[in-house]
């Protein structure tokens, strides 16, 4: 039984790999609401194309924030972008996540070369996007 819950059921990300779905809770988005959109999201593994693993860094005066997000294509080819990391979120809940998605066999395309460094890692998730960042604009990747 694999089955990984980020976030909250107000706003989060489940994953689970007894019944091949991903699911992403999204009801602290009122403009959403408001135009009458789905605030749950289930994907089928069977209905992804592939995932990307993307990241965002803001350094801020009082505090930084740090986001992980894969984005998922479906076989329409069309585009979700799921935020995986949560004010609750610790580094352990990503790594079993992404372990999860890993062994579902899904397409997982990594243009930062995160996975490699991810699971070694003993930093927290602020520091360890700052440290790819560093490595990502040392390489001047294109994306």
């Amino acid at each position: 039984m694999a089955i990984k819950f980020v976030g909250t059921k107000k706003h989060g990300c489940k994953i689970d790999s007894d019944i091949s779905e991903l699911v992403y809770y999204d009801y602290l988005n009122l403009i959403e609401k408001l135009k009458k959109k789905k605030q749950i999201l289930i994907f089928k593994y069977s209905e992804i194309q592939s995932i990307t693993l993307l990241y965002g860094l803001t350094i801020g005066v009082r505090y930084d924030a740090a986001q992980i997000t894969i984005r998922i294509t479906t076989s329409q080819m069309e585009t979700y972008d799921i935020p995986i990391t949560y004010n609750n979120t610790d580094m352990d809940d990503v790594k079993s996540f992404i372990s999860i998605m890993l062994d579902s066999g899904l397409k997982i395309i990594d243009p930062y070369d995160m996975l490699n460094n991810i699971f070694e890692t003993k930093l927290d998730i602020i520091d360890f996007i700052k440290d790819l960042n560093k490595k990502v604009d040392k390489i001047n990747y294109k994306f």
